[in-house]
């Protein structure tokens, strides 16, 4: 809608990346209003002002519309320069921030990082040694997906990788260890449940381990059996009826149970 009116009114003030007071300054006031019409922007401003202001007002107080520091299941405080400090001094920041551990622990350690940095949506980590990055722990704190080239590896976590970046700094400066609850998911599955297959999969190599013995003795039974002709002492089989090597000819008595 106000790009619309923009264009009604025959607006013409250029933009870059924000839109914000500079770029009015320079692409509109200065250009002057006869080129630009960049006072019809004030006016638009001022209408849609009125109408934000009137429209929270009533959907805050007569809806109690939930913005942003009013939810009532979080407590909000603010917090000065003195507490964080104490709160890093106290050893405090983040030792439990599971999804840091998680993320140090599939890089490879603090000592294996040499650079932490992100971008609008990605985490951008230059490593030691690509060869220690787990890419399934990487992807069990939640990143969409890892981007590993050389010793550079790139995490995707979307739009809340700042906060993600923050924590994970203040995480390595507090020195915490690196202590993964038990029961934290590794791709969908937990420490228990890969327990589990675990102990299936070695029941399972343990019974196929069995079979295999159990054929090989059967094997070595089918060798320990074996006839010889008793004139000239060839070996000979069960289903024969003479000797391929003299000629004499014999019969097998079947053995009673």
């Amino acid at each position: 809608l106000a790009y619309m009116l923009m264009h009604v009114f025959n607006v013409g003030v250029g933009m870059t990346f924000s839109g914000g007071l500079i770029d009015l300054t320079l692409f509109g006031i200065m250009q002057g209003n006869a080129k630009t019409n960049w006072l019809n922007v004030v006016w638009v401003g001022l209408v849609y002002f009125a109408v934000y202001y009137a429209l929270f007002t009533v959907l805050i107080k007569k809806f109690d519309f939930k913005t942003p520091g009013r939810d009532d299941a979080e407590e909000v405080k603010l917090y000065t320069r003195a507490d964080v400090n104490a709160k890093n001094e106290a050893g405090g920041a983040n030792q439990n921030d599971q999804v840091s551990a998680l993320i140090l622990k599939g890089l490879g350690g603090a000592d294996n990082l040499s650079d932490v940095d992100c971008c609008a949506t990605r985490l951008r980590i230059t490593v030691k040694d690509s060869s220690k990055v787990s890419e399934a722990l990487l992807k069990s704190s939640g990143a969409a997906g890892v981007i590993i080239k050389g010793n550079g590896v790139q995490v995707i976590y979307g739009p809340k990788v700042t906060v993600i970046k923050a924590n994970l700094e203040e995480f390595i400066a507090s020195g915490a260890k690196i202590d993964i609850d038990e029961n934290i998911s590794v791709e969908g599955v937990s420490k228990a449940d890969l327990e589990k297959i675990y102990d299936l999969i070695k029941e399972n190599v343990e019974f196929v381990e069995e079979e295999s013995d159990l054929q090989e003795e059967s094997s070595q039974q089918e060798q320990e059996e074996k006839y010889y002709c008793p004139e000239c002492g060839a070996e000979i089989t069960l289903d024969m009826t003479h000797c391929p090597k003299c000629g004499v000819e014999f019969e097998f008595e079947e053995d009673e149970e």
